[in-house]
């Protein structure tokens, strides 16, 4: 994994945690206040067969392709990732000390392309 993250947020207790993006993989890194790396996920944003993808309009602003918003609320993290052809992969994990990253939901959201 090299190159910045596509987006950090900051725990309550200190912990940091990471989004790198590479094509279809996610991937993310939890590190103590030290810089010491605790755990991390690997997460495919390709749809795997029989996946309920739900389609739906959103307002909400994008991240840019490549790019990620990431959310943290105590030790959960919500994470949205913009994915070919123009998709969100909504993802949300508990991380655990002992068990490490624990996939809760996975959502893919097909955003119908508007015409100008």
């Amino acid at each position: 994994m090299s190159g910045q993250p596509a987006a950090v947020a900051l725990h309550p207790n200190g912990d940091r945690t990471s989004v790198h993006v590479d094509g279809a993989t996610v991937r993310l890194v939890r590190l103590d206040g030290r810089g010491t790396r605790l755990g991390h996920a690997a997460l495919h944003t390709s749809a795997a067969p029989g996946e309920l993808v739900t389609t739906m309009a959103t307002a909400l602003p994008l991240p840019a392709p490549g790019g990620a918003l990431l959310r943290v609320a105590g030790d959960t993290v919500t994470v949205i990732v913009r994915t070919p052809p123009g998709d969100m992969l909504v993802c949300r994990l508990r991380y655990r000390t002992r068990q490490g990253y624990r996939l809760l939901r996975r959502t893919l959201v097909r955003v119908p392309q508007t015409r100008a």
